[in-house]
């Protein structure tokens, strides 16, 4: 499921000169479904030490008028060929809390040119990959399910939890 796009963006710099050269970076939007927007950028790994390292940093760096957050790295991705060759892609996740299991699974496609359409006006697309199912991890549930919880709720009262709604939480 096509979730977002990516754009090259840029902004001015001081080249300490005096003057003022051009940045580029790449900025991914994606539209989970059910979900807000969200902006990232893309950066790659510079300082890659071995091969299983990301080759790009996915970063989140949200300021509202005024604020002056640093960015934080939430996710990564790898450069990944297709397995019949044909296709180079970037593959890998976000890490947030509002994503099951704490990520989101992404594939980043080149944008192609369709024939009998406009040209696209962004670079590539993001592609939502759900995550696959582990066999011991469904077994896992299984046995926490059958043998686990009825074991500890037998022969106990279960707690209730009286709410003052008058309450202040916070």
């Amino acid at each position: 499921m096509n979730i977002g796009i990516t754009n090259v963006k840029s902004f001015q710099v001081d080249d300490g000169n005096g003057g003022k050269k051009e940045k580029q970076f790449l900025e991914m939007s994606i539209r989970p479904p059910h979900m807000q927007s969200a902006t990232y950028t893309i950066t790659a790994n510079k300082n890659k030490e071995n091969e299983n390292a990301p080759d790009f940093f996915i970063n989140f760096s949200f300021n509202r008028k005024g604020e002056n957050y640093p960015r934080a790295r939430v996710g990564a991705l790898w450069n990944k060929v297709s397995q019949d060759g044909a296709t180079e892609y970037k593959g890998g996740h976000i890490e947030s809390p509002l994503f099951q299991n704490g990520k989101i699974y992404v594939s980043v496609f080149e944008a192609k040119l369709i024939e009998g359409f406009a040209p696209p006006k962004h670079r590539h697309n993001v592609v939502w990959s759900p995550p696959r199912e582990n066999k011991k991890e469904e077994e896992y549930s299984q046995v926490t399910q059958t043998y686990i919880a009825p074991q500890q709720t037998q022969n106990k009262e279960v707690p209730t939890i009286e709410v003052d709604e008058d309450e202040d939480v916070f």
